[in-house]
């Protein structure tokens, strides 16, 4: 899927905005989230 060059310039703007290391954290939180162990009930 292509996304419209607009999309990416906005992400990239949005990126710069909060700061890398305010990224590196978010994704960090999503990582942990997504990959935690699946609980069994």
């Amino acid at each position: 899927m292509e996304l419209p060059i607009r999309i990416g310039m906005l992400a990239v703007e949005a990126v710069n905005a909060a700061g890398m290391d305010t990224v590196a954290a978010i994704l960090q939180e999503e990582c942990a989230f997504l990959f935690r162990p699946k609980k069994s009930t």
